[in-house]
């Protein structure tokens, strides 16, 4: 029994290196910030953006009053992810843990059998203990889960490691590997802008066939276009049509958080749309996209592999469906 008075003996003099704890900013979405949010939304009048004359100061009044409140409705708070942060590990656990690495240093400066017996014994217990502790963490989160076919799936992924890594791989440029975001941010915009060639659609001589076949098509002079004013319910069903995700643009507002704002800023969009029509200024702020590059297939490598998709913000989206009605319905009237 002599090993029981050495088995927990302070290790000294050995160096642990430990990963660097990175840190996420998220924003806080839940009921609470929500009913903030349209606390917030109901209290304001919009006296700004209804009493400006000028389309883009006018819009970028009411943008900004916008995202006053969603940013002090939905801070961002920074959270830092520890590499053994894990809900299933308990002090005890932690503890056992470190009793069983002293015990693995025992063994090998040593020949006892009884003290490797134990350290066996010993891990076979620890291996039962994390096991139950995995199984019930793991059901509580099933149990409390609203979509528990997704939690069960996370935990499978985490559990076999074949979570999808969030970093984008290097690309390889003339041999050498590109790793800096911002070196890749301007090589993706530089392959995207130069991806197609325009020199041939700006040869009218060789888009002759399709201009010919227009004239053909549109043998009457065109009427012209009557914009009509746009009313509430116009705006409601646009809205309605928009997909309920937690996509956004360089805006950073979710789409379902502005399907959630919609009752509490018709008024300034009605207002907003038919100013922007008649006056013939789409907002500059509107014509901004953050562009996503996709991987199609092939070597994740190649730059020639991945495709741009363009994310707009939920106001760009009114805008131009609210257009794009008014067009669909002229043309189908020739």
């Amino acid at each position: 029994m002599a090993y029981q008075t050495i088995m927990h003996r302070p290790l000294r003099n050995i160096n642990i290196q430990y990963k660097k704890t990175q840190s996420t900013a998220t924003r806080q979405i839940n009921e609470t910030t929500i009913a903030q949010f349209k606390l917030h939304l109901s209290e304001e009048k919009w006296s700004n953006t209804f009493n400006e004359e000028d389309m883009e100061i006018c819009f970028k009044n009411f943008l900004n009053e916008y995202l006053k409140i969603f940013n002090h409705s939905f801070p961002l708070k920074k959270y830092y992810n520890k590499h053994t942060n894990q809900g299933w590990l308990t002090k005890g656990i932690k503890i056992s843990c470190h009793h069983k690495r002293d015990l693995y240093m025992l063994c090998k400066d040593t020949s006892n059998s009884k003290i490797k017996n134990h350290y066996k014994t010993y891990c076979k217990i620890l291996s039962k203990v994390i096991k139950l502790a995995k199984r019930q963490h793991f059901n509580n989160l099933i149990k409390c889960s609203k979509n528990k076919s997704k939690t069960m799936w996370n935990i499978v992924k985490t559990e076999t490691n074949t979570r999808v890594s969030k970093d984008k791989p290097p690309l390889t440029i003339e041999g050498k590997s590109i790793k800096n975001y911002h070196d890749l941010a301007n090589l993706f915009n530089e392959y995207f802008i130069n991806a197609t060639n325009t020199h041939q659609t700006n040869d009218m001589s060789t888009n002759s066939w399709a201009i010919s076949n227009l004239y053909s098509m549109f043998n009457k002079p065109f009427p012209q276009l009557n914009l009509t004013l746009i009313k509430a319910k116009e705006i409601k069903n646009i809205i309605r049509t928009l997909k309920w995700r937690s996509s956004y643009g360089y805006d950073e507002i979710p789409l379902k958080i502005f399907k959630i704002s919609a009752p509490y800023i018709i008024s300034p969009l009605i207002y907003l749309c038919n100013k922007s029509m008649f006056t013939g200024i789409f907002p500059t702020r509107l014509k901004y996209s953050q562009i996503v590059p996709v991987y199609k297939k092939g070597d994740k490598h190649e730059l020639t592999n991945y495709r741009p998709i363009s994310l707009l913000t939920s106001f760009s989206k009114i805008f131009e469906k609210v257009i794009y009605n008014r067009l669909y319905n002229h043309v189908n009237a020739l």
